[in-house]
């Protein structure tokens, strides 16, 4: 039989919707409708969001799962070395642009200095006089 579960006017989010509670019965995620016009559905988690896929209850495997810090992970079941918002471990294919930006974009950085020329080519000249020394 479906089941049916309808907001009331005016109320919105996980308490109009399902709720999850732990063994002492507080709320840790709820499924609900979020604001009045949007409708958007509403996945709401206090330690984060896994996703299992499994023949049945026993033989699961996790295969996604959003943390509470926000960080989406693909393929992993804990973060990986070096952080990052998107972590995927395993190949990916896309059919548009991957857009990445290395350690070493300028707007990753702050206090960026410019190396003025004339200094640059007198340290290049020292090094030369080094290198002619040593050989």
């Amino acid at each position: 039989f479906p089941v049916t579960i309808q907001r009331l006017s005016g109320d919105e989010g996980v308490s109009n919707g399902i709720s999850f509670k732990d063994q002492i019965g507080t709320t840790v995620g709820g499924i609900g409708v979020e604001g009045i016009s949007t409708n958007d559905l509403q996945i709401m988690s206090s330690v984060g969001i896994k996703f299992y896929t499994g023949s049945n209850l026993i033989n699961t495997n996790q295969r996604m799962r959003i943390t509470s810090g926000g960080n989406v992970l693909i393929g992993t079941t804990s973060e990986l070395s070096g952080g990052g918002r998107l972590q995927v471990s395993g190949d990916g294919r896309f059919t548009g642009d991957v857009i990445a930006f290395s350690s070493s974009d300028k707007r990753l950085k702050d206090n960026i200095n410019k190396i003025k020329i004339q200094t640059l080519n007198s340290k290049i000249q020292k090094l030369r006089k080094e290198l002619q020394k040593i050989q």
